[in-house]
């Protein structure tokens, strides 16, 4: 699967789910985007647009963690003084 998310979805809204699957818990952390203006939101029909990442125990948890810390070191390394450090 290929998600592409524009620069003009990026938002700062985060949130954090928990859901229990037959008998195992899982955990993810949501990234909520920007969504169209030309998207109507009405009474049960949710147009707006997120990525979740899920994970279920500390090992993937810290593969992800890891993930996103290597992919900031690797853009701010790219691009010297444009991030914080």
């Amino acid at each position: 699967m290929k998600v592409n998310i524009y620069a003009e979805e990026i938002t700062n809204k985060v949130s954090f789910q928990r859901k229990v699957a037959n008998g195992t818990t899982f955990y993810g952390v949501t990234f909520h985007l920007e969504s169209s203006p030309v998207l109507h939101h009405s009474e049960g029909d949710d147009d707006s647009s997120s990525v979740t990442f899920w994970f279920k125990d500390n090992p993937t948890a810290e593969l992800l963690m890891d993930n996103f810390v290597a992919a900031y070191q690797r853009v701010a390394f790219t691009y010297p003084g444009q991030f914080r450090e």
